[in-house]
């Protein structure tokens, strides 16, 4: 009798380590520690006020839009001048500057190092249906591409799907450590592969930089997400 009962005993205790270690559908008691962490540090960015994604990746949330408008279109020289732009956000050094009219959307990115910085505008799904912009500041020439999100986390140049390079203007520089880059783009180009922005909309954007690389198809150093508020026509 009191081996039936031994043998009883523990059979009921390793169900219950079972069903300690292991989750619904069978994955490791491990994995939910992870997801939930990973669920708190995204209830907490949003708690916060900032929009986007921490991740393991060096992912973070852009915050605050600050307002600091005045008069006039910006100037595409690589120089951020006070009230030159009516709008900007932070991402943990990563600045965003922009100001819109009826027709043109002028924005001026400042990234920590001397590798690209890179820019996505209304996407689907993380990358996917973005009008990305990829800059970099090479031997004191500005160089850009047009690309487009072609899956979460793919982009390729619009041109070469067939599009049109639509970046009407940039210049950029390198300065104490940091890539300062402007440049502008129609709110509307026509091109199948660049969503039509509407003056007094908000949209997602995406932000990337690599803090030493100039090519376009090395992975970023960090990225962030946020949200960029258009002002309505004049």
């Amino acid at each position: 009798m009191n081996n039936i009962w031994l043998i009883a005993i523990g059979t009921a205790a390793l169900a219950l380590l079972g069903a300690l270690l292991l989750l619904p559908g069978g994955e490791a008691g491990e994995d939910a520690v992870s997801f939930s962490a990973e669920a708190v540090v995204e209830a907490e960015t949003t708690e916060s006020g900032a929009v986007g994604e921490a991740n393991t990746d060096g992912a973070t949330a852009i915050g605050t839009d600050t307002d600091t408008a005045e008069g006039g279109p910006a100037a595409i020289d690589g120089v951020i001048t006070e009230g030159e732009y009516a709008h900007s956000v932070d991402a943990g050094g990563f600045q965003v500057h922009w100001r819109n009219d009826s027709e043109t959307l002028w924005i001026a990115m400042v990234s920590p190092g001397t590798g690209y910085a890179a820019i996505g505008i209304d996407p689907d799904s993380r990358m996917q249906g973005a009008n990305m912009i990829m800059t970099a500041v090479v031997d004191g020439e500005t160089v850009w591409r047009d690309d487009y999100g072609t899956g979460a986390l793919s982009h390729t140049d619009d041109v070469g799907r067939g599009g049109t390079d639509d970046v009407i203007a940039a210049a950029g520089r390198e300065h104490n450590g940091y890539t300062i880059v402007e440049f502008a783009i129609p709110l509307d180009s026509g091109d199948p592969y660049d969503k039509p922005l509407e003056p007094g909309g908000t949209y997602t954007i995406l932000v990337a930089y690599n803090t030493g690389n100039d090519r376009f198809n090395v992975k970023h150093t960090r990225r962030g997400s946020g949200e960029m508020h258009l002002d309505p026509a004049p």
